[in-house]
């Protein structure tokens, strides 16, 4: 019985995926249990490798600045599981996350093969959803798209599919097509789907699915925003879809293909009039948005940027931006890298730029710092492996000039550990 938040977050995580037949029958049965609330909600389902997180941002602010009260979806989570749920840019609250904990427990012990934790805070979102009565929710798929629990949603207003690359692929695949093919699992019949420009393998596996299952298909062009400048206040962009510039309030020009796709998105649910948006929300929802550890910028003098990239993509856009941002300045990273990534693929690019690079695992499948740090000694790099996070910040400050750079990537997991310490107040800044 459960009594309390962390009596609740304890069954909520109780039930590991891995030990789990792929497959949406556990969702469908939980979903049944409580009354399928899915089928109350209007829903924009998000897939993709990298930028899920970013273009679900910029959907949700948007439809914030229309006046439209709008739930949030998303994973993992930095520092609280709450932040997985959201509305209106706030978190689930810990009486509401154990309250409806309470409700999965009861329907859940009528089913033979328990639910796993994406399946159960799947479900306990759909419930907060309609209690909180939204108009529309951005769900973001947690590793796949076909399989995955938030597939469980039968028509939403629209597809997302987001930047496709190798990730997780001892789960959705060894190819960039087989990955693709997965993701574009959430395709739906009559449901239009956007995905934004990219490798021509990506979009012809996209299209394909689309064609198949006569699902509209439109490919936003990263072409169709340009950059009038890009500094550490944001992005200034022009477009045709918009009467002005605007600033939008997310740093790294790797921003511009999840700019693009969600500008696409929008005035697709514009012309179809799914949604009552303008483009005043539009506008205001761009140079409002945030997303945590997504070149964010925690502190100046020296600075400190906490950035989730955790596969060659992503750590490619992030390395790209740093080199445009921070030219001429000293780059000391802090990583650590899960052993499941393409480890080498990282530490190649983080190399490019990097003065040192201290090395924490913070995760059980994080690979050895000691591993990570004789990496990048072999590419030409001082590497350094440290005991834990706070202890690699300590020695990246302590080489660090008033001007220079300390990054946090490789990891979500460090970016979330990382955030909690300077939360807590663990980080004495003065003494560094």
């Amino acid at each position: 019985m459960i009594n309390n938040y962390d009596e609740a977050l304890a069954y909520i995580t109780g039930t590991s995926w891995k030990e789990k037949k792929k497959g949406l029958e556990r969702i469908r049965s939980l979903c049944s249990l409580l009354g399928n609330p899915q089928d109350a909600l209007t829903f924009i389902h998000i897939a993709g490798t990298n930028g899920k997180g970013s273009t679900a941002a910029i959907l949700d602010s948007i439809c914030r600045s229309a006046g439209l009260v709008c739930g949030l979806f998303t994973s993992p989570h930095l520092e609280k599981y709450n932040e997985r749920i959201r509305v209106n840019g706030q978190d689930i609250s810990d009486e509401d996350f154990t309250s409806l904990a309470v409700k999965i427990e009861k329907a859940a012990s009528n089913m033979e093969d328990a639910p796993t934790v994406f399946e159960k805070l799947t479900a306990m979102s759909f419930l907060y959803f309609l209690k909180m009565n939204c108009d529309v929710v951005i769900l973001e798929t947690g590793m796949g798209g076909e399989f995955d629990s938030t597939n469980v949603i039968e028509e939403p207003i629209l597809t997302v599919i987001t930047s496709i690359g190798l990730d997780h692929m001892a789960e959705l695949g060894d190819t960039v097509e087989k990955i693709a093919l997965t993701k574009a699992g959430i395709v739906k019949k009559g449901v239009p789907c956007v995905c934004v420009e990219q490798s021509s393998e990506v979009m012809n596996v996209i299209r394909t699915m689309c064609m198949f299952i006569d699902s509209p298909c439109v490919f936003a062009r990263k072409d169709d925003v340009r950059i009038v400048s890009s500094d550490l206040g944001g992005i200034r962009i022009m477009t045709s879809a918009l009467s002005e510039p605007v600033t939008v309030s997310l740093c790294g020009e790797y921003q511009i293909a999840n700019i693009a796709l969600a500008l696409t998105a929008i005035r697709l649910i514009m012309v179809t009039g799914k949604l009552p948006i303008e483009e005043s929300a539009i506008i205001d929802g761009l140079r409002n948005v945030t997303w945590a550890a997504r070149f964010e910028i925690v502190k100046r003098n020296p600075y400190l940027i906490i950035d989730g990239a955790h596969n060659p993509h992503g750590m490619r856009g992030l390395v790209d931006s740093l080199r445009k941002l921070f030219l001429k300045k000293k780059i000391i990273y802090l990583t650590a890298i899960n052993s499941d990534k393409d480890v080498d693929g990282m530490l190649d690019i983080l190399s490019e730029n990097a003065m040192v690079v201290y090395t924490v695992k913070v995760d059980t499948r994080g690979a050895d710092p000691e591993v990570l740090a004789g990496g990048m000694i072999n590419r030409g790099i001082e590497g350094v492996a440290c005991e834990n996070a706070l202890s690699a910040l300590e020695k990246a400050f302590s080489r660090a000039g008033l001007n220079d750079v300390v990054c946090c990537a490789g990891s979500l997991y460090l970016a979330g550990e990382v955030k909690k310490l300077i939360g807590d107040n663990k980080i004495k800044w003065k003494s560094l």
